[in-house]
């Protein structure tokens, strides 16, 4: 090597060389400065065959080993330092150290294999995470995406949250409800390997979960089904789905920003990956799904998913720049909405019933009614004929007066009679029952009856009235006050008359 980088020297670039010969740059530099004679002594000095320093401890390092073959380097080295604190070498030293040991205590046991058929429907949904490095457009530096799948096992029908950052436990939570959303539900299952966002600890399959995401799975409903340590093939779909996620949508790939990536990504979702020919079932994940639709916990997730919003005056509800009518009963009033890919769903607040359902139009500014959210004209005139009725009967007037009185009114006032049936009702207890009793043959006599023209007449009625005499007992089954209520006048005036004994 010496040999050649002399060789080198004067012709190339140190960067050059290196690269030719295949050792650093610093390293070409050292020889570059080197005689022949110091070159010899440095290769045949006698510290080149010096022990390692790592040597006292091999005892203590094949012990850990043997018990524990995957634990990383670091850990391991932490260990040795605390009981061999004359250690000072790097982690890299002990990684490359360690390189023949850990074959040595490699598991050499095979491990048999048996093929895992998915022959009928369930709810059971396999969940990972992945990560890759990709660019914004206008940036020159990458950018690292971090993912998670979700992939139903029968199905493959599958879904992916995307964000900037690593996983906490309130972002994992917040991918699941993404999730719910895009399926339409909550499967009964969802399978996870050992990551701190689900599990604290295991030990001989006795699990301590992360106590949020356990409160999160208990409130949902789900059993989270946790796979042994370093055992990804319990869970090979979503393993293999995270490398299709990277290879057919994330790699080569230029985005605006995170937004821009998930819209492609959903995108993709619905027009590749859950609509292609699957490899291994033959068919489209979209087509299997709807035969893992009915597993689903539906109902909850609909209740867990709800958002209240207040309808107008023309009972119609906003929901992503379009308009949706629920019953004309809910006027002014809140009402709860979920949804699910296609559909909008309205339900009672208090009772929780579901009183509209409407197709998700996919444009902007449309209004979508349904014809039984609002009263029909002739619905309309029926009520407010049924109030009016009902508020004369509280005044005991005679009901075919009523009935009469409503048919003339209806015929005088054809374009906006039920408004004047509206003036009505209000006239019907304002007045006794004598003064209608007593300008029935004027109103019926009238060319063309109107309220304000009824007002008139009422009020001319009522004013003509002897209250005290409205009080007593007259013989025609006019109700009479309590005697508390009347005035003392009345009582002088009726002694005069002789009336009242005295």
């Amino acid at each position: 090597m010496f040999n050649k980088i002399k060789q080198e020297k004067g012709n190339t670039s140190v960067r050059e060389t290196a690269k030719k010969v295949g050792v650093s740059p610093g390293t070409v530099q050292k020889y570059f400065q080197m005689d022949l004679k110091e070159a010899s002594d440095r290769i045949l000095s006698p510290t080149r065959d010096r022990k390692s320093q790592f040597e006292v401890a091999i005892s203590f390092i094949e012990e850990v080993l043997s018990a524990h073959p995957h634990i990383s380097a670091v850990v391991l080295l932490r260990k040795v330092k605390e009981r061999y604190p004359g250690i000072s070498c790097k982690v890299r030293a002990f990684r490359d150290y360690l390189k023949p040991y850990r074959e040595k205590f490699k598991n050499t046991e095979p491990r048999y294999f048996h093929p895992v058929k998915t022959s009928k429907a369930d709810s059971q949904v396999q969940v990972d995470m992945g990560e890759i490095r990709t660019e914004y457009t206008g940036f020159v530096f990458n950018v690292k995406i971090y993912f998670v799948v979700f992939v139903f096992s029968y199905s493959r029908m599958m879904y992916v949250s995307y964000q900037e950052r690593p996983y906490k436990t309130e972002d994992f939570i917040k991918a699941h409800l993404e999730a719910f959303r895009y399926f339409g539900g909550i499967a009964k299952e969802y399978v996870y390997d050992q990551t701190k966002l689900v599990v604290v600890n295991e030990k001989y399959r006795e699990v301590l979960y992360n106590e949020k995401f356990h409160k999160f799975a208990l409130l949902n409903q789900f059993s989270p089904i946790v796979c042994e340590g370093y055992d990804p093939q319990s869970k090979g779909k979503v393993e293999r789905a995270v490398g299709y996620v990277k290879s057919s949508f994330l790699s080569c790939e230029y985005f605006d920003n995170i937004e821009d990536l998930r819209k492609n990504g959903l995108d993709w979702l619905n027009e590749v990956a859950n609509c292609r020919i699957h490899g291994t079932t033959g068919r489209r994940p979209d087509e299997m799904f709807e035969e893992e639709k009915p597993y689903l916990n539906r109902e909850l997730f609909l209740q867990n998913s709800s958002v209240q919003v207040r309808a107008d005056k023309t009972n119609l509800i906003n929901y992503k720049g379009n308009k949706y009518s629920v019953p004309y009963i809910y006027q002014g009033k809140k009402v709860s909405l979920t949804t699910d890919n296609s559909k909008l769903y309205c339900h009672d607040i208090v009772t929780g019933k579901q009183i509209a359902e409407h197709s998700i139009c996919q444009g902007s500014y449309q209004i979508i009614t349904e014809a039984s959210h609002y009263i029909s004209p002739d619905e309309k005139m029926a009520k407010v004929e049924r109030e009016v009725k009902e508020s004369f009967a509280l005044n005991l007037v005679d009901p075919t007066f009523v009935s009469n009185l409503i048919e003339r009114i209806k015929k005088d006032n054809h374009n906006y009679a039920r408004h004047q049936l509206l003036g009505l009702e209000k006239l019907a207890c304002k007045y006794p029952h004598i003064c209608w009793h007593q300008a029935e043959k004027t109103i019926f006599d009238l060319p063309k009856v109107k309220i304000s023209v009824l007002t008139r007449i009422l009020d001319i009625c009522f004013n003509k009235i002897d209250l005290a005499s409205i009080c007593d007992y007259d013989g025609d089954g006019y109700p009479i006050s309590s005697s508390l209520d009347r005035p003392l006048d009345v009582y002088m005036k009726k002694i005069k008359r002789g009336t009242i004994n005295a």
